[in-house]
């Protein structure tokens, strides 16, 4: 999702006595409901991310309104409260002047390195090492009564350097997102999540509580495991299924959210144990790696993360 024709300027007209935007010609990422931006603290002199929420959304339209925004500056409390060195930090909250009006931000920590969606397929044994980090951070989140919505590839960041042990202990989590269930349901777009990686159970509309929210960052993990396997993702257009040099897949534009939810109904999605490489990799395995994964994500039944990589980690070795 890209921001909108004539906003990006906007941003950049963001006034405030210690941040500001640093890239003047793009944005980092977008979602949902915000846009983070490359910035600078000037007080402390160093880079930062700035969360900057997107006009027209419920939360900046009703910012006049206490009970929105008091909720959404306890959410942004409540994850920077998280210490955890392997999760963005949050330093803090505010509302900053623009051109059209006031802009509530959260200012976080600026991670430099790749994400596992440009690193590709994992081998061993730096697959076993992220997946048993990952598990362990988001069943932190979850202890603490946190979500994180939109669990995949891209939210898993890696510094730079050759030492496999150093990179994974330094592994930071991207992406942590407001309580979906602070946000309420105007955020429909948001709660979402991505194509190939958001469960049934939030696109169903079923997820009320934080357990259901909770169980879809397990599943949602679940297909990611299955991406960082293989290299592509469980649910592809079948006319965009070429693998580039790094093992990902080049995904045609058709490639939408409603194709998702169509391959998801029908329980439609690549097998490891028709992919030769797979077999050749895993033997007999890749047949149980395909069951154990795909029942986790349909039908949920982990309590944790921990409880998947459990059921997963032991199959990562070939077994004919």
């Amino acid at each position: 999702m890209g921001i909108p024709d004539g906003l990006l300027g906007y941003y950049h007209t963001v006034e405030s006595d210690r941040y500001c935007v640093e890239v003047s010609d793009d944005y980092v990422k977008t979602g949902g409901m915000a846009a983070v931006f490359k910035g600078k603290d000037k007080m402390m002199d160093r880079a930062i991310a700035l969360k900057m929420i997107l006009p027209g959304t419920k939360i900046y339209s009703d910012i006049e309104d206490d009970s929105e925004f008091k909720t959404f500056v306890r959410e942004a409390k409540l994850l920077a409260q998280i210490t955890d060195p392997n999760v963005v930090k949050v330093y803090d909250f505010c509302v900053a002047q623009t051109d059209v009006g006031p802009l509530p931000m959260i200012v976080m920590e600026w991670v430099e390195g790749k994400t596992l969606k440009q690193l590709g397929r994992l081998e061993e044994p730096f697959l076993s090492m992220i997946i048993n980090k990952a598990g362990s951070v988001f069943d932190y989140l979850h202890e603490l009564g946190v979500t994180h919505g939109d669990i995949k590839p891209s939210s898993i960041m890696l510094p730079e350097g050759e030492e496999y042990d150093v990179r994974v202990h330094e592994m930071k989590v991207v992406d942590v997102g407001l309580s979906p269930l602070a946000i309420g349901p105007a955020h429909k777009t948001y709660l979402a999540g991505s194509p190939g990686y958001v469960s049934p159970i939030v696109i169903s509309g079923n997820a009320i509580t934080f357990e259901d929210f909770k169980d879809n960052d397990i599943r949602c993990f679940a297909s990611t495991v299955f991406t960082l396997i293989t290299g592509y993702n469980m649910f592809v257009d079948d006319n965009s299924t070429d693998k580039a040099d790094t093992g990902t897949v080049k995904k045609n534009p058709s490639y939408s959210m409603d194709l998702h939810i169509n391959k998801l109904w029908k329980r439609e999605f690549r097998h490891m144990a028709d992919d030769p490489e797979m077999v050749k990799r895993y033997g007999g395995n890749a047949e149980k790696l395909d069951e154990v994964i795909s029942q986790v994500y349909f039908d949920g039944g982990c309590s944790s993360c921990r409880e998947f990589i459990d059921k997963v980690l032991p199959l990562l070795k070939k077994n004919n």
